[in-house]
């Protein structure tokens, strides 16, 4: 599932500010999300609050470059590190993986971006400011938030927002692009979230540091339709379930059902020696005679010797 985000100014995940979430060194925000309205700006991931010397944020941007994919930490003096997209990196209406990375000891963040199709690449720059002044901004005092600006009243934009995590080193493009395609728990993890997996109740912090996240103004939505990710939500009807009962061997009319719905006469061709050893309708590589033979073949000879596996066998009601 994820969580969408309307764009009243205080729709938000509220993380808290447990002490492994102040001034990390170096660090990686990464997230799955999906724009629903372009030309605004506002937070993706924040920690501190603009003006106060003190901000950790991904930003979508809208003012120097449109639709822009946007980075910042604070520094007390009048340099920050920052980094920008090129404009319109950000596009309405399609699933977008993005990531921040900040370097402590180089003061550079490095930005990427990639999508359901595209894997995670470094993106262009329209700047990248790696010298700053004074010394980084404290934000000891702020919660951290998903979703909106660091004071938590303002700067949430119309979007849905599927994993997160936040992590306490800078992770390769190898594992970013890794982690696009299968959001996971990985080493260094502050936080990993799977918004509106527990609904708009608390989302637990599946990285096991109890960082919870406190939901307001967010509605549950349907997930990025990735793998290993729970199908579920008006993109994905359930299915009927498929009653599939293992070949016993006391046949006495021989009439059996393949997956497609064909009524298959296996009387005169089973081969069972052992009771309940057939597992799997069977037919010859090569036939040997004019007709196909089709047989109950047990798991282990599906598709050895001169057989090939159909599909798995059951028996008509």
């Amino acid at each position: 599932m994820s969580l969408t985000f309307g764009g009243a100014v205080d729709h938000r995940v509220n993380l808290g500010s447990a002490s492994m979430l102040d001034n990390i060194a170096d660090f990686t925000y990464v997230m799955w999300f999906y724009p629903t309205t372009l030309g605004v700006g506002g937070g993706l991931i924040t920690k501190g609050v603009s003006g106060s010397a003190n901000r950790q944020s991904m930003e979508r941007r809208n003012s120097v470059q449109a639709n822009a994919l946007f980075a910042i930490v604070d520094w007390t003096g009048a340099q920050d590190v920052t980094s920008e997209s090129t404009a319109n990196m950000i596009v309405a209406d399609t699933w977008q993986c993005v990531a921040m990375t900040y370097d402590s000891a180089g003061t550079i963040i490095r930005l990427y971006y990639g999508t359901l199709i595209a894997s995670m690449a470094e993106v262009s720059y329209s700047l990248q400011g790696t010298t700053p002044s004074g010394s980084r901004g404290d934000n000891a005092a702020n919660d951290m938030f998903i979703g909106c600006n660091g004071s938590g009243t303002s700067g949430s934009l119309p979007q849905r927002i599927g994993a997160v995590e936040i992590l306490n080193r800078i992770l390769t493009v190898g594992e970013l692009q890794s982690w696009q395609f299968d959001p996971r728990n990985l080493a260094g993890s502050l936080g990993f979230y799977r918004l509106g997996d527990n609904g708009t109740g608390t989302q637990p912090d599946l990285s096991g540091n109890s960082n919870a996240g406190t939901v307001t103004g967010a509605t549950q939505s349907d997930n990025p339709p990735l793998r290993r990710w729970r199908r579920a939500g008006a993109l994905y009807p359930s299915r009927p379930a498929v009653r599939r009962v293992r070949p016993v061997a006391d046949l006495s009319d021989g009439a059996w059902l393949n997956e497609l719905g064909s009524n298959v006469n296996l009387y005169a061709s089973v081969d069972e020696v052992v009771p309940d050893d057939a597992d799997y309708i069977r037919s010859e590589v090569t036939p040997s005679n004019s007709a196909v033979i089709l047989q109950l073949g047990p798991l282990d000879e599906a598709q050895s010797g001169d057989w090939t596996l159909h599909t798995r066998a059951r028996r008509v009601p």
